[in-house]
């Protein structure tokens, strides 16, 4: 009954990697340093992205960190 089971489908943008295909690529590993460092947390770092005029919301960084994005 339940053999063919699956996640649904993620369709759409996260903000995180549309504001990351716009970087430069030493710009990208910069972002993705700190998005995975674990000491930075969402809210400061959507407020030093958004300082740099990168607008973004700390609930896409988190839901981008968790996986939980189209990504």
């Amino acid at each position: 009954m339940l053999e063919d089971l699956k996640p649904p489908l993620r369709i759409g943008s996260c903000a995180v990697r549309t504001i990351r295909n716009k970087l430069e690529k030493k710009d990208q590993e910069i972002l993705d340093g700190a998005l995975a460092n674990s000491d930075f947390n969402s809210g400061a770092l959507a407020r030093e992205l958004s300082s740099r005029g990168l607008r973004i919301s700390d609930v896409s960084i988190l839901r981008h960190r968790k996986k939980e994005c189209s990504c």
